[in-house]
């Protein structure tokens, strides 16, 4: 793996830093955002969907052999560069590239107050959607701020129509994924243990898509 990977947080199938498997997620992620003519898009999620991590750590080094991806958070406004497997560029140049552009964290941005902050993101999406600039965007949000995708229906029609959700990944499915991850290594827990542990992270009220 690349320097510029590792910076990134990228994981490999193996990973040690990952290792909950969700390739077959990225994969459905990776060949709707492949379709032709593709160009905006929406990944949306419940609290515990761990999006970030999914597109982070699986979908772009996944997608890296096909076409270059870049991932940048808004915090709060949008990203002055973005990372990938082939580096670092600012945003406006991974932009200009022949890329996919995962914008995480949207819901901070398009809190702003401002009417200039929100005008140059219409123009933005509406520069993508029109193929003035070559790469193509998708946009990282929880579920609850779908509402605010609306709001720019105007400057991309298309944006709307093009919204993939990422399942919670629940206490159980990641026992059950952790534990077959480790079962090389003499650590598994069997589904009596696993019936046990989720019923008490659910008396605990421990939420769906605890990090482990």
């Amino acid at each position: 793996m690349t320097a510029p990977a590792l910076a990134l947080g990228l994981a490999t199938d193996a990973s040690p830093s990952c290792p909950i498997n969700r390739a077959v997620e990225a994969d459905r992620v990776i060949d709707y955002l492949c379709a032709p003519s593709r160009r905006l898009a929406v990944l949306y999620g419940d609290r515990g969907s761990r999006r970030r991590e999914l597109i982070r750590e699986w979908v772009v080094p996944r997608l890296a052999p096909r076409r270059e991806a870049f991932y940048g958070d808004c915090d709060p406004d949008l990203p002055a560069s973005v990372k990938g497997p082939s580096g670092e560029f600012s945003l406006e140049a991974a932009l200009a590239r022949d890329a996919v552009i995962f914008l995480g964290r949207l819901e901070r941005y398009l809190s702003l107050p401002g009417r200039d902050k929100q005008r140059r993101f219409r123009d933005l999406l509406k520069r993508i959607e029109n193929g003035t600039l070559a790469a193509s965007l998708v946009l990282s949000i929880p579920e609850r701020s779908l509402s605010q995708m609306l709001a720019l229906q105007v400057s991309a029609p298309s944006l709307i129509n093009n919204l993939i959700e990422i399942p919670v990944v629940t206490f159980r499915e990641t026992m059950q994924r952790l534990s077959g991850a480790e079962a090389a290594s003499g650590l598994e827990y069997t589904p009596e243990a696993i019936d046990l542990l989720t019923e008490e992270a659910d008396h605990d009220g421990v939420g769906d898509g605890v990090e482990l």
